[in-house]
């Protein structure tokens, strides 16, 4: 049994009884019975952590050679079968939550909804800081950020989160205020802008902004 590193994730309880899970004395558990019922994945969430192992039905105990790296067509159809179960459990029984200010969650969750791109995390010294990168080329096309204010370009040193997107080259000027929209913040600033994500801004507004930097990034 290993446990399962949920990503800056929360358990959403409320899914799982949809998703197959039932009580089992103190915790919770999901079975999935693959291979002709030879093996079994389970996922346990005892005490708000998530664990997960694979049995084997023919032998009555875990099957550990699913952590073995090895190759061979059994094994790996067995880790693909077991992989796809925990990726859905991820998606669909789990929600980010990194702390975020309300629309910080709903531009993550426009995007999600949109384009289908979950946000990457790739900076340890910065856990709320993430990237959209576009699965057609691997171009980043959003970057949301928590910096302090006069790093952006505002007045005070208070935290806010921010979000970078690409924009029409040499077009910055016409759109930026320096007061909730400033040139790019770690970017190009002839060609990316960086908004508030404080609700100074309206959403409609940040929407439309996220689709171009995705039509952007199209062409790169």
């Amino acid at each position: 049994m290993k446990k399962i590193d949920l990503k800056r994730r929360k358990i959403k309880y409320d899914s799982l009884k949809d998703f197959g899970f039932i009580k089992v004395k103190d915790n919770l558990e999901f079975h999935k019975s693959i291979l002709n019922n030879d093996f079994d994945i389970v996922i346990v969430i005892k005490e708000n952590e998530v664990f997960s192992y694979v049995y084997d039905n023919n032998f009555n105990e875990e099957y550990f050679n699913i952590d073995i790296n090895t190759s061979g067509e059994f094994l790996g159809t067995l880790k693909d079968n077991y992989e796809e179960v925990i990726n859905k459990f991820l998606k669909e029984c789990t929600s980010i939550d990194n702390g975020y200010e309300n629309q910080v969650k709903t531009v993550i969750k426009y995007i999600n909804d949109k384009y289908h791109d979950d946000i990457e995390y790739l900076w340890e010294s910065s856990p709320k800081s993430g990237i959209f990168r576009n699965k057609k080329n691997n171009k980043w096309y959003a970057v949301i950020m928590s910096v302090k204010e006069n790093r952006v370009g505002g007045e005070t040193e208070k935290e806010i989160m921010v979000i970078d997107l690409s924009y029409y080259k040499g077009e910055t000027d016409n759109i930026i205020d320096n007061k909730n929209i400033w040139k790019g913040y770690h970017m190009n600033k002839k060609s990316w802008i960086t908004i508030k994500l404080d609700g100074s801004v309206d959403n409609e507004l940040i929407f439309k902004h996220i689709d171009i930097s995705y039509e952007i990034s199209i062409n790169k």
